[in-house]
């Protein structure tokens, strides 16, 4: 993959290049921090992908993103976009406009690795008219010496397997529950009380507002229901066939970190 790096802080910029200069799927062909240079640097080198920042001088990303569609390249990069910023406008503004993905820093940069080669993976067979098939997909590797970032792996490998869509403050707001319910099971017996709570206040938002968004995104799941792990875990868990409630749809996300041989498919590295 060649990859431009639209970065304006010069020291992450610098640390980003350095990473990607030692993959061996990654290979950094530019790298500038403001959006006018990066247009321009897109036009030269015709790039499989773009990592761009939101804010930038000259132009911003959207604004870079806006351009790319009207360079009308024979194929348009594959965007990532890598970002402090986190509202739900901004984040489905870049999505709606052709971004593959929104990175939130800040990152473990590992897991930004290992997501952008699965994505651009995925996009690469999709632009040339092969069948994708979710359960064949790359998960993101986990690193088994570090206890917090495994879990993040596997949460997010689970979270994309139920096909909860990045973009909606409940997928976020889900992933901190479930870590928090991982590491302490007794917060589910008060769920309103104490995870709400606590998610609200890191997110300065209110308790209501994050259970509905919970709610929010485990219905737009249940509803759609085109993923195995979906039909297959709460419909086995939940004999009235309805959609399940938030602390239930925690504990059982819980229950998966714990034992993640149960439902990770490692289909390209199955001795790790």
């Amino acid at each position: 993959m060649n990859l431009i790096i639209v970065q304006a802080n010069a020291n992450f910029k610098n640390v980003l290049e350095n990473r990607f200069n030692k993959s061996e799927k990654i290979n950094v062909v530019g790298v500038t921090d403001n959006g006018e240079t990066a247009i321009d640097l897109i036009a030269q080198k015709k790039p499989d992908a773009i990592l761009i920042d939101v804010i930038l001088p000259k132009l911003d990303g959207i604004g870079v993103i806006d351009k790319i569609k009207e360079m009308h390249l024979k194929v348009d990069p594959i965007i990532f976009v890598l970002s402090r910023i986190d509202s739900e406008n901004i984040i489905q503004a870049t999505l709606k406009r052709g971004a593959s993905y929104y990175f939130v820093r800040p990152i473990n940069l590992g897991l930004l690795e290992k997501r952008m080669e699965e994505i651009y993976e995925i996009e690469r067979n999709t632009r040339s008219g092969k069948r994708y098939k979710e359960k064949a997909m790359q998960y993101i590797m986990v690193n088994e010496e570090d206890t917090i970032y495994n879990r993040e792996a596997i949460i997010t490998n689970f979270m994309h397997e139920i096909g909860i869509p990045a973009h909606l403050s409940g997928y976020k707001f889900l992933i901190q529950a479930i870590m928090m319910a991982a590491q302490d099971e007794t917060g589910l017996n008060a769920i309103t009380k104490c995870i709400y709570p606590v998610i609200a206040k890191h997110n300065k938002t209110t308790a209501q507002r994050v259970e509905r968004a919970m709610r929010n995104a485990i219905s737009e799941a249940w509803n759609k229901k085109h993923s195995l792990l979906m039909n297959n875990i709460f419909e086995n868990e939940n004999n009235e066939n309805r959609r399940p409630t938030n602390s239930e749809f925690i504990a059982i996300a819980a229950d998966k970190v714990k034992f993640e041989n149960d439902y990770i498919n490692w289909e390209e590295n199955p001795n790790r």
